[in-house]
């Protein structure tokens, strides 16, 4: 599964969001593109390490660049976060 993260994206709503795809189907993948993007990411990530935690659920993070098409700007290099249960 794969989800895209904006500047705008609420972290809470979020972190609940990935809490649930690695309940329903064990693999998240998050891509963000820009400063504030990568920010809210990364808190929606404690977040969502906080309810991993509370579940004794056991996940991975790994960090990476992944190359992405974005509409009238073509491929671009943006921050992604591949988040597994173990």
């Amino acid at each position: 599964m794969e989800m895209r993260v904006s500047a705008k994206t609420h972290p809470k709503s979020l972190g609940g969001a990935i809490f649930k795809a690695i309940k329903d189907h064990g693999e998240v993948t998050l891509i963000s593109i820009g400063g504030g993007a990568v920010n809210a990411c990364n808190k929606a990530l404690i977040v969502a390490s906080n309810h991993f935690k509370h579940a004794k659920l056991n996940v991975s993070f790994e960090p990476a660049f992944t190359e992405t098409n974005v509409p009238d700007k073509g491929t671009i290099v943006a921050v992604s976060w591949i988040v597994k249960k173990l």
